[in-house]
């Protein structure tokens, strides 16, 4: 699902660069409320949907395709998260620059 620009490597290396942000690693592990998962689904959700927004995946992905291809189902409860921005403007704005970083 991945924009015509982006190759496999440099969406490898942006994942890399956020999961390495300090306020994105000391929150991903922590799962909350959400159950058979290891990771927090919710934030790695909403870090998609700012993905999404910036174009890193092509004109197909939308909430629904994207919670297919990760849950198979497009009725997951992750999709809610899919279409949610992240609370925090100031990771967002940070995630929003590692995405124009990497995408050069």
């Amino acid at each position: 699902m991945l924009a015509s620009d982006w190759t496999a490597d440099r969406y490898n290396a942006l994942w890399n660069a956020i999961l390495e942000m300090p306020a994105i690693k000391a929150m991903a592990k922590k799962v909350g409320k959400q159950q058979n998962t290891t990771f927090n689904r919710n934030l790695i959700a909403n870090i998609m949907h700012t993905m999404m927004d910036k174009h890193v995946f092509g004109p197909s992905a939308n909430n629904q395709s994207m919670c297919e291809a990760l849950e198979g189902s497009k009725d997951h409860s992750v999709r809610s998260a899919l279409g949610t921005a992240i609370k925090d403007k100031v990771l967002k704005t940070d995630i929003e620059k590692m995405i124009e970083e990497k995408k050069e």
